[in-house]
């Protein structure tokens, strides 16, 4: 449902709200709902370090080349989700029954990557979606049991994929992070 905005501005830039967050295993789109995200929302920083080449007298700036690029993705969820952990930590195992959730972590040197989709609405109901092909969690994930409610503060960083989710190749270029806006 689109925001309410006064009818006096114009809502076809203006943002605002978290989003929502799908997680899953990496090579397939994401289908585990990481459940409400806290007041805070969703964070998404983009970097591309620089590696200049200066030349003359005084030096000036003739080139740049990227020496590093990234994309992390930080976020507080709510809501208890067994699986949360695993992908957070980028470790651990999972096991459900009918009555228990149960993880386990700890002395296993493999990571554990994730697809990641996150969706956000805009107020006049166009919709930003930004996909990491394949992440790892890039803990720590710290849990106070206080009086409030419990945030799980948690962010991932890209890792470069040679495909998609559907398994289409990845040009050099696109292989860390897309996002789409869809315009209504």
């Amino acid at each position: 449902m689109p925001y309410n905005v006064p009818s006096n501005i114009s809502t076809t830039n203006v943002s605002a709200g978290p989003g929502t967050l799908k997680l899953g295993p990496s090579g397939s789109t994401p289908t585990v709902d990481v459940g409400a995200i806290g007041d805070d929302g969703i964070s998404l920083e983009l970097t591309a370090e620089k590696l200049d080449l200066m030349q003359g007298n005084p030096a000036t700036l003739e080139h740049s080349l990227v020496k590093t690029q990234g994309v992390k993705l930080t976020l507080n969820s709510v809501e208890w989700n067994h699986k949360l952990l695993q992908y957070a930590l980028g470790a651990g195992t999972t096991a459900e029954s009918a009555s228990l959730h149960t993880f386990t972590f700890g002395g296993g040197p493999t990571v554990t990557t994730v697809a990641i989709e996150m969706t956000h609405l805009m107020a006049a109901g166009q919709t930003i979606t930004a996909r990491m092909w394949k992440a790892r969690g890039a803990g720590p994930v710290g849990i106070a049991f206080g009086q409030d409610f419990h945030k799980f503060a948690h962010t991932y960083d890209a890792i470069r994929s040679a495909t998609n989710w559907g398994g289409a190749s990845l040009p050099v270029g696109d292989q860390l992070f897309q996002m789409v806006r869809q315009l209504t």
